[in-house]
């Protein structure tokens, strides 16, 4: 008896991966490429201009991968706008922040998911497997939610942002630049969240960022 095997159905995706850091634009295109039964033609943008251009250029999406906080536009205002401008493409939020009014402001905009870099690509492979099949994106995994813990620090907001920048590696100068403050007054936060975490310095900074959940860009090869 002759048996015949249907050939599993390939899915061709327009993809777009928007994060100003290259090392996890090239991460997250080799996971997606690695999606069963998707063949992904991938648009790599690095701000909201580039976003902007590439819907123009490219448009429209089927998925949009974007770092919450990529320069051009403050994360609440860039993600309602992107959601309007593109209400049938399934976008997926991916941060370093584990503050909770960071996944609120994402979610409040009406994205598929929100996704925490250092939850790890086995996780993120496993959300976009979900929002592309149209199903619940599955929880964080539980060493990434107790992240959230880092609201009850007592920072003020502008303080988180300042303080996820230093995590990410950056002098007070490129802080500075990222969040269109004064280097002065980027100093005198730091000094404020170093006595706020009872650290001595950056670096102490840094790993206690990483116990939170909140780490520098190399966690990017986790994405390769």
């Amino acid at each position: 008896m002759l048996q015949t095997y249907a050939e599993p159905l390939t899915t061709e995706l327009r993809v777009l991966i928007a994060d100003n850091h290259v090392l996890f634009r090239k991460g997250l295109a080799r996971l997606v490429n690695r999606l069963p039964n998707i063949r992904a033609r991938i648009t790599e943008a690095r701000s909201y201009g580039e976003v902007n251009r590439a819907l123009d250029q490219s448009g429209p999406f089927d998925l949009i991968i974007i770092d919450m906080l990529i320069p051009g536009a403050a994360p609440a205002e860039g993600l309602r706008r992107l959601t309007a401008r593109a209400p049938a493409t399934d976008i997926v939020v991916v941060t370093l922040s584990a503050f909770d009014r960071h996944i609120a402001t994402a979610q409040q905009a009406g994205v598929a998911a929100v996704v925490i870099k250092g939850a790890g690509g086995a996780h993120l492979r496993d959300v976009l497997r979900s929002v592309l099949a149209g199903t619940p994106a599955p929880a964080r995994p539980k060493e990434a939610a107790n992240g959230s813990a880092t609201v009850t620090l007592p920072l003020t907001p502008r303080q988180q942002d300042v303080f996820r920048k230093i995590c990410e590696g950056m002098s007070n100068r490129q802080i500075a630049e990222d969040l269109e403050l004064a280097e002065g007054t980027v100093k005198v936060h730091v000094t404020a969240i170093l006595k706020a975490l009872k650290v001595r310095n950056r670096t102490q900074a840094v790993l206690r960022g990483e116990r939170l959940g909140i780490g520098r860009a190399s966690r990017a090869q986790e994405y390769c």
